[in-house]
């Protein structure tokens, strides 16, 4: 076909490329923290993953730096898909974990496009908000990384609209108590996260560190919160 014909009446325009505004913060409960999250903008696309390992404590930090330093080198080495990012991540941990060790994360890429790739291994769901207010979760597809032995991890194939977000985010804002023992909560999480669905990114995350800290009203963090945002 010439261009001549792509330019004429009916042609379908080509797919808006996409910008992306991301935003993440992370407050550990003490000194020590096994939360965290990446992002890298490379050729394939924007890399994203946001986990968790589980524990609390020194040993804790010091498996997350484990796991930082695997997922900076894989993306860095050109893995070609989120999957094979967690199975090679799997492969790597699980002889160094003890048993009562195990990481739940979720990882994603967006290409230029807003096409989006991603993986919950065994994490809180992921939520893409969109600007009609919906809230739409990415549940688990797959079990956490590095305890079974033939562990499989499928791909969910979405695309982010333009001016949705993806939030992202750690158990602790789940489980964040009142002074009354009242979780946080997900609903919750889709309220805050609908009323806020015209911000940028930064302005989600804040908005939500703000919504979970009230209700807190002063008690200490019981465990680890981190929040990210990926908005197009």
């Amino acid at each position: 076909m010439s261009a001549l014909a792509l330019s004429g009446v009916g042609a379908v325009p080509p797919p808006a490329r996409a910008d992306f505004d991301i935003s993440a913060l992370s407050c550990p409960a003490s000194l020590f923290t096994g939360d965290f999250y990446f992002s890298a903008r490379r050729s394939s696309g924007l890399w994203f993953v946001l986990g968790d390992v589980a524990g609390k404590g020194i040993d804790s930090a010091v498996l997350m730096g484990l796991v930082m330093e695997e997922i900076e080198r894989m993306v860095d080495l050109g893995v070609p898909s989120v999957a094979s990012l967690i199975d090679e991540l799997h492969r790597s941990l699980r002889p160094e974990l003890p048993p009562n060790r195990f990481v739940t994360l979720t990882a994603g890429r967006v290409d230029a496009e807003g096409g989006l790739e991603i993986v919950n291994a065994g994490h809180p769901p992921s939520l893409i908000v969109h600007q009609s207010g919906k809230v739409e979760p990415v549940v688990a597809t797959g079990p956490v990384v590095g305890i079974l032995c033939c562990s499989r991890w499928a791909t969910r194939l979405l695309r982010l609209d333009e001016k949705a977000t993806l939030f992202l985010y750690s158990d602790g804002l789940l489980e964040a108590l009142s002074p009354d023992e009242e979780e946080f909560g997900f609903d919750r999480i889709r309220a805050t996260l609908a009323r806020g669905r015209h911000l940028d990114a930064n302005g989600l995350t804040s908005l939500v560190y703000e919504a979970v800290a009230s209700h807190r009203a002063g008690r200490a963090p019981n465990d680890d919160l981190t929040l990210m945002a990926l908005r197009r």
